[in-house]
């Protein structure tokens, strides 16, 4: 298949409470990414990993289920296999891509059984929120007085 020797079907989306995002979600948005594929083998101590690009490149996040602690997950032929991140986006305003990886225990040194580049580009808007500089988003608030 187009997905390597392991894989048959392979669908990766950012969610929103359940929804499917259509290539668009919000600074300080609660999201998911799903990856859902079909196994045309047998994958030991499986791994699901991802990253996120900005539109020059720069790897501004990346993690994987060994990372998180995740039980390593061991999948027969044909299992259909949802994995699923959640976090909030926190990074700024601009365009950016995910890539992802299935492997074999902690890295790909122990066995790669799918890498994509650059599988899902999506755009982040930023609404109602103050502007800020840098790649991060972080929600601050601010206290000043004069004290004499």
């Amino acid at each position: 298949s187009k997905f390597g020797n392991y894989i048959t079907s392979l669908d990766v989306s950012l969610k929103k409470s359940g929804q499917k995002l259509n290539n668009l979600t919000f600074v300080n948005d609660s999201i998911e990414l799903e990856i859902l594929f079909r196994a045309a083998e047998v994958m030991d101590l499986l791994t699901v990993g991802f990253h996120i690009d900005d539109e020059k490149g720069i790897r501004i996040f990346g993690t994987n289920t060994n990372l998180l602690g995740s039980p390593e997950l061991t999948v027969a032929k044909n299992d259909l296999v949802r994995v699923s991140f959640s976090f909030p986006v926190q990074f700024k305003e601009g365009k950016y891509s995910i890539s992802i990886a299935l492997h074999k225990g902690a890295s790909h040194v122990e066995g790669s059984y799918l890498w994509m580049e650059s599988i899902y580009n999506f755009e982040v808007e930023r609404v109602n929120l103050p502007r800020s500089v840098g790649i991060v988003y972080l929600p601050v608030s601010v206290e000043s007085q004069i004290l004499s």
